[in-house]
């Protein structure tokens, strides 16, 4: 498989997203305190947006990059081995030019085991938790630091992430990435290098669906309203009982007796 030509000496967030997202690297073992498991199932898939933002003293920046770069990506899952505990999965990177590539591979989460070329970090075990780790190459195991709730594609989702520094040979790297954590896909990534901060997040997805319109409600509150509910009915039935009454016996008024 072809992939584009990289100038070596562009070193930025640009050609880490690139390498990241769109070069095979061999995905190594997971440690985590619980049973490894996967989240996903065949057909779910998720895109997600590359951004740009360059700083005033950054050296170089995508408009004058010698190469073409990626502006959105989507992740398929092909299948899903629940006994190898693995997933196939394609990506496809469309790209600066309109050109587009794509990359397929076996993800396997059991920690130890082989897997074949596969884009790193696409998917990770589901449920991590704070303290376990998911080895992504080139950077080594990544730690899970912190627990938090985030929107993505319109629906509050809990959240697992790590960031860590990365040295090159010529730049250090700040990286954070998200991983929804019911799932395991990757929904969020950020990376600043040389001046240049790159961001990929997630913005469409079959695998949740945006909440139109919602109320968070108290589960007291919620029995109090029924409760409330059900005593307003029980009133408006009563009220229409005695006024179908009335009606079907109207009171009728005394005669008056002439005088004698």
């Amino acid at each position: 498989m072809m992939h584009p030509k990289i100038d070596r000496s562009y070193v930025t967030v640009l050609n880490v997203f690139i390498l990241f997202f769109t070069l095979p690297y061999v995905s190594g073992s997971v440690s985590a305190s619980s049973e490894v498991h996967t989240g996903v199932k065949a057909g779910d898939w998720i895109m997600l947006n590359y951004t740009f933002v360059n700083a005033p003293n950054a050296t170089s920046s995508p408009s004058n990059a010698s190469f073409s770069f990626p502006t959105w990506m989507k992740v398929e899952i092909l299948s899903v081995n629940t006994t190898q505990v693995s997933v196939d999965v394609r990506m496809t990177a469309h790209m600066s030019d309109g050109t587009e590539t794509n990359q397929t591979g076996t993800l396997n989460l059991t920690a130890g085991a082989e897997t074949e070329p596969v884009l790193s970090g696409l998917v990770v075990p589901a449920n991590l938790t704070v303290g376990d780790s998911t080895y992504i190459s080139p950077y080594g195991n990544v730690t899970i630091t912190s627990e938090t709730t985030r929107t993505y594609v319109g629906v509050s989702r809990s959240i697992v992430l790590g960031n860590f520094s990365y040295q090159s040979q010529l730049v250090t790297q700040e990286l954070t990435f998200y991983w929804d954590k019911q799932t395991g896909v990757i929904v969020e990534a950020e990376i600043s290098s040389a001046g240049t901060n790159g961001t990929l997040r997630a913005v469409e997805t079959n695998m949740w669906q945006p909440q139109v319109f919602t109320i968070p409600v108290d589960q007291t509150i919620s029995y109090s309203l029924v409760a409330l509910a059900g005593v307003l009915i029980a009133i408006v039935f009563v009220w229409r009982r005695r006024k179908q009454t009335t009606d079907e016996n109207p009171t009728e008024k005394p005669v008056e007796s002439s005088p004698t």
